[in-house]
């Protein structure tokens, strides 16, 4: 599986075993984003990582969000399924698209379902997240 990255930005695609959990997040994360193509906007300088083509939907996904899990694992949460992420999304590109910021080159997505969030990156003393 090829987890996608472009910039401080990640989509991970969803494994077949956990698609029917990110669905039920994904139906009752209650936050459609207004333009799902936009995935993120720097904090320093503005520009948007933003989805180009194809066809797209998207949520983010609150800490509250809830899904029922495999008989072995109970119920999957938001925090515990993606831990402190920060703001997170769920795609799903029903038609492949390309990803495109001003500062990257551009970077094509094919179909399928992610879990999109800004890289974390660490050293001895803490971690945090990547800036753009």
């Amino acid at each position: 599986m090829k987890a996608y990255r472009h910039g401080e930005m990640i989509l991970i695609p969803v494994p077949e075993n956990l698609e029917n959990q990110w669905q039920d997040l994904f139906e009752q994360a209650g936050q459609k984003m207004n333009d799902p193509r936009v995935i993120a906007e720097g904090e320093i300088t503005g520009h948007k990582h933003e989805l180009a083509g194809g066809q797209v939907d998207a949520v983010a996904l609150g800490d509250s969000a809830t899904a029922q899990g495999t008989a072995a694992s109970g119920y999957v949460t938001r925090r515990g399924f993606l831990g402190a992420l920060g703001p997170v999304i769920l795609l799903k590109v029903a038609r492949a698209v390309t990803l495109k910021h001003p500062e990257h080159n551009a970077l094509g997505i094919p179909e399928g379902r992610y879990v999109v969030y800004a890289q974390r990156e660490y050293d001895e003393t803490m971690n945090r997240r990547v800036v753009d």
